[in-house]
């Protein structure tokens, strides 16, 4: 689904593009028949996945707005758009609306920095990762 999401818009301006978006509807319908997954469901995890891979692009990006605006995120499994921003007084992520059962959870991931922007091979950017220090981010998410 992410195939079609992406380059749908350029439908039309290849014959191979074509080909590959008219193979990825094929593909689509038969992984929903074998699933026994209606379009809409599929379409409704889509979002829940797009939407969960925004935010955590926006939060290790460091891209959250400052001074609490809110930065839209994608339109959740419900079709809601949902916003994010950090509160000032405790750095603490808020979602509007609200779409958690819980008050409140942290999230972290291991992240690796780069000053380097371009590598010589794909052994060099992997030489270049592990030798890197992992940092720790962490995220407070509050209702």
């Amino acid at each position: 689904m992410h195939i079609s999401y992406l380059y749908e818009s350029l439908r039309g301006s290849q014959k191979q593009i074509d080909q590959l978006l008219d193979e990825q509807k094929r593909q689509q319908q038969q992984w929903r028949r074998s699933l026994k997954l209606s379009k809409e469901k599929a379409e409704a995890a889509y979002r829940l996945l797009h939407w969960c891979d925004r935010c955590s692009l926006i939060l290790c990006r460091r891209q959250l707005p400052e001074d609490e605006r809110r930065l839209e995120v994608f339109q959740g499994p419900d079709r809601t758009v949902y916003h994010l921003w950090q509160r000032q007084k405790d750095q603490s992520i808020g979602v509007e609306p609200w779409p958690f059962l819980e008050k409140e959870f942290e999230v972290w991931v291991e992240a690796r920095t780069l000053s380097q922007l371009e590598f010589k091979d794909d052994g060099a950017l992997a030489r270049a990762l592990a030798e890197a220090k992992v940092e720790e981010r962490r995220w407070l998410f509050r209702k």
